[in-house]
Parts: C-alpha cells; sequence; structure tokens
C-alpha cells in the first residue's frame, strides 16, 4: 500500500541501482575485501549495495548470482567477497550475471529497452 510506510522496489529501479554497482566496483582498485568501505573510498560488494542505497533489494538477486557462477551457495554476500579464491573478474561475473537476474524480472516491455541502456552504459560508461 502506497501509504502503510512500506516502499515497493520497482525491477526498473533496482536495475538502476544493479548498473550503480557495477560502476562502483567496476575497476579493480576500488573494490577491497574484509571491510564494507575503506578510507580511500574502495568498497566490498555489500558496501557497495549500502553505498548505492539498494538495501535488500539486490541481496537476493547476487546471491543467486554467486550459485549461478561458482556453483555454491553463500549464506552471505560477504562470505564470498571476502574468499581468499574471489578475485576481482569473478566478483564482476558475479555482478553481471545479477544484473540479468535483475533485468530478468523487469517488466516484458520494458526489458529490451532498460537492457540496452544498461549495455550502453557498459560500452560508454
Amino acid at each position: 500500500m502506497p501509504l502503510d510506510g512500506t516502499t515497493y522496489e520497482s525491477p526498473i529501479r533496482s536495475l538502476d541501482k544493479m548498473d550503480q554497482v557495477i560502476d562502483l566496483l567496476g575497476d579493480e582498485m576500488r573494490w577491497c575485501k574484509a571491510r564494507l568501505e575503506t578510507s580511500d573510498g574502495r568498497h566490498c560488494i555489500a558496501g557497495a549495495i549500502i553505498a548505492v542505497g539498494a538495501g535488500v533489494e539486490l541481496r537476493k538477486p547476487i546471491q543467486l548470482a554467486i550459485k549461478q557462477v561458482t556453483g555454491h551457495r553463500r549464506s552471505r554476500i560477504e562470505v564470498f567477497n571476502d574468499d581468499p579464491l574471489t578475485t576481482h573478474a569473478l566478483v564482476m561475473k558475479v555482478l553481471l550475471q545479477a544484473r540479468d537476474n535483475v533485468a530478468a524480472a523487469a517488466p516484458s516491455t520494458m526489458e529490451h529497452e532498460v537492457t540496452l541502456l544498461g549495455r550502453l552504459r557498459r560500452v560508454f560508461g
């Protein structure tokens, strides 16, 4: 209900937030382990989610992507991020899969447009 204090996160808004997380962690020098955020502005995955104001809306698509990409179910995103075998390349592969998961939840009439916008951001961002 619009006035009951709860908010509805649309798939389109979630996709925008996912793109922001990808942009924030896109450079390996902006990603870190074992801390949500460092003093020099680097973030882990969970820290990036918080930084873009995504809260809980991206946790499930990212957890699903971790399972899809690695074949392992992690109880928490932080466990995956901080694993000694996790690399920046693997993080980006997971985030791009999570983006696809969010895009799949978008209304079909807007999915092509949103996905195209996301691709353009990746190419020209």
